[in-house]
């Protein structure tokens, strides 16, 4: 298979998007020492695809015309199967956001993926996913012990 991103189908870069945005996420969470149970919790809530697609509606107005087209190859790409606890909607924007994940990870663009992330409005959209009182002191308080945007 080829690493060149335009070369690979909606569903391979959907694929790799999910994996590298849950790790992306995982290592975030990591370093609050949470404990396991929260440190679950907490990605879980980030990697929903409701997550995912309200991350996506920030950052189309920030998004190049070739990022542009990769988001709607995995927006228009037919779901393997239906979603359960997500609207057609909400699972088609999130595959759109996986598609241009995995598009950065593969083009070596990942900086781009952090900048874009560090934007404000991502920034509080992430915190809200977290839903945690003492999770968005900590970041906001610039702890530390958490290696994030701010700090």
């Amino acid at each position: 298979a080829s690493n060149n991103p335009a070369q690979q189908t909606s569903f391979a870069l959907a694929y790799l998007g999910d994996a590298r945005y849950a790790l992306w996420c995982r290592e975030r969470v990591l370093q609050l020492n949470l404990g396991s149970g929260l440190t679950n919790q907490r990605v879980t809530q980030l990697v929903r695809c409701q997550t995912q697609a309200r991350l996506l509606r920030h950052l189309l107005p920030l998004l190049t015309p070739a990022e542009q087209q990769v988001c709607r190859r995995g927006i228009n790409m037919k779901p393997l199967s239906p979603p359960r606890h997500a609207s057609i909607r909400d699972y088609r924007q999130a595959t759109g956001f996986e598609c241009l994940v995995g598009y950065w990870h593969l083009s070596d663009r990942w900086n781009r993926f952090e900048a874009l992330m560090a934007e404000d409005v991502l920034q509080e959209e992430f915190l809200r996913a977290l839903q945690g009182g003492t999770l968005q002191q900590a970041i906001l308080q610039d702890n530390p012990h958490v290696v994030y945007y701010r700090c």
